[in-house]
């Protein structure tokens, strides 16, 4: 036999836990409706914006890395005043990437080069203080050393090349520093000094390649003949 069927009040379902929640989430949205649907708006617009930016700023790199190399070509095709140009075009509209860095390594060393000392030391200043590219402070910190060597001042030169070292995390480059000062150290007269940091050079630095070897024994023999 069938039971009769139980009238559910209202009441009844509105103590039913569940069903509440439902309810007052359901009002609660209804409620907030607009300020909801505002904040979706705002990241989807947030969304494109970030897209549009990263495509923006990759098209940036892409447009620095072109034109200097246009700027490389140029100068070894030995012209002088494009290279120049395009490096300081790269340099101002590109600063904040990869390619604005380089340019900086390479306007400081065209005026090296020039005999520009002054406005050398300027550029690769500002190249090693931005310090992201490693494989090339070796060279800077050389020709800025060489800058100290020409104006007489060999200590200069050697601390510019001390700093190096320190700052250096590239081995190869670290290495062609500590022959840079051995040089330095050999042409302020402490033969003494070349001559133990040549030798220690070779017994303490492990799998040498063979331009920093020839240049370390070369050193050496010159220093105990």
């Amino acid at each position: 036999m069938l039971r009769p069927k139980k009238n559910i009040t209202r009441k009844e379902i509105q103590r039913d836990p569940f069903l509440e929640s439902v309810d007052q989430a359901q009002a609660h949205l209804e409620k907030n409706r607009n300020t909801y649907l505002q904040i979706g708006i705002a990241l989807i617009v947030l969304l494109i914006g970030y897209n549009i930016i990263s495509g923006k700023r990759a098209q940036h790199r892409i447009d620095g890395s072109t034109s200097l190399s246009q700027a490389l070509i140029a100068l070894e095709r030995n012209d002088l005043n494009t290279a120049e140009f395009q490096l300081e075009t790269v340099n101002n509209d590109f600063s904040k990437t990869s390619s604005g860095e380089l340019s900086l390594y390479y306007l400081g060393k065209m005026k090296y080069e020039s005999g520009e000392f002054e406005n050398a030391q300027k550029y690769l200043n500002k190249f090693l203080k931005k310090n992201s590219l490693d494989y090339l402070n070796a060279p800077a910190y050389i020709i800025l050393a060489d800058i100290e060597l020409n104006n007489n001042k060999i200590n200069n030169a050697i601390s510019l090349i001390d700093k190096g070292i320190r700052k250096c995390k590239d081995l190869h480059n670290t290495r062609t520093l500590k022959l840079q000062k051995a040089k330095l150290s050999y042409q302020k007269g402490d033969k003494e000094i070349a001559r133990d940091m040549i030798n220690k050079f070779l017994n303490e630095e492990e799998n040498l390649g063979s331009d920093h070897r020839q240049i370390a024994e070369e050193m050496f023999g010159k220093l105990v003949g």
